[in-house]
């Protein structure tokens, strides 16, 4: 295990799991980096024909790893432009990955767990399964191309209840408002996963990646945009006073645990 994340490649699957379950499997920033590596590397190499992510025990993920590591002489600007370097950098390379993405959401998932659904190709959840993006009150913006890709999802009206109000929506909900395809129960998440990955390995992968290009293409552009416009919003919110006093309570109330 490497950055709170399981690695491996099944018959010619990849499994990315997260496994920072200390944390609610929060993905840290060397995660977000080491992701975007694998994407770009599995992205020309025919023997991968697509990723599917998930999550250990109950959390799909809680969302980003707040705790700050600070790394030699670098101050809090440097480290809050490295991690929206690294988050932008996976974004980018979730977006020009040309091979198929599920996420199989075995319990909650908060902020980019919710906007990794709304990127991937396919999401199956359990029936435990629930999605939340608690940005604003947290003082934050929206990540993940969800401010372009979760309207166009859930609509207009539910989008905000759950983007600007932080609503969470069930697997249920999420499924009527077709963000999930299915839903599975829990115990058979394991099994779900097994099936899928037979599934895809029988898959041609030339003819898949030329059908998820004519499915794709004409979006990209404007995710790519999309990732650009909110990674600029979002350094100005980590600089707020509000969020930074948010971060603070944060970290005094870790220091005493």
């Amino acid at each position: 295990m490497k950055f709170g994340l399981e690695i491996q490649v099944i018959n010619k699957v990849r499994l990315i799991k997260f496994c920072n379950t200390k944390k609610k499997n929060a993905i840290s920033v060397d995660a977000y980096n080491e992701i975007a590596d694998i994407l770009n590397k599995d992205a020309t190499d025919d023997n991968i024909i697509g990723t599917i992510f998930t999550g250990k025990d109950e959390y799909f993920t809680s969302g980003n790893d707040l705790s700050i590591k600070m790394d030699g002489d670098m101050d809090m600007e440097q480290i809050t432009l490295e991690f929206n370097r690294k988050f932008v950098k996976m974004i980018t390379a979730l977006l020009k990955y040309p091979k198929l993405i599920v996420s199989v959401v075995n319990g909650p998932a908060i902020g980019i767990g919710f906007t990794l659904a709304g990127l991937s190709d396919i999401v199956y959840a359990s029936n435990t399964a629930t999605f939340s993006a608690p940005f604003v009150k947290l003082g934050l913006c929206i990540e993940g191309c969800g401010s372009y890709l979760i309207p166009r999802i859930l609509g207009k009206s539910k989008a905000t209840e759950v983007l600007l109000l932080g609503h969470k929506i069930t697997a249920d909900e999420a499924k009527a408002y077709n963000l999930v395809s299915k839903i599975v129960h829990k115990i058979d998440i394991d099994i779900t996963i097994k099936n899928l990955i037979q599934e895809l390995s029988e898959l041609p992968l030339e003819q898949l990646m030329y059908n998820k290009k004519l499915m794709t293409d004409n979006l990209i552009h404007n995710l790519l945009e999309c990732a650009e416009r909110e990674a600029k919003v979002l350094l100005e919110c980590q600089t707020s006073e509000y969020f930074l006093t948010n971060m603070m309570n944060f970290m005094s109330r870790r220091s005493k645990l």
